[in-house]
């Protein structure tokens, strides 16, 4: 199991680390979205 994420990592790191940026910054931007409404 951990070789395989460790193979995808080496050869898709990029695109890895770009998917996991968007998606906490999403949850950041939904969390103060929420919390401005209330």
């Amino acid at each position: 199991m951990g070789s395989i994420l460790g193979f995808i990592r080496m050869k898709y790191g990029f695109w890895y680390s770009v998917l996991l940026h968007t998606t906490i910054n999403g949850i950041i931007t939904l969390g103060f979205a929420l919390a401005s409404q209330n």
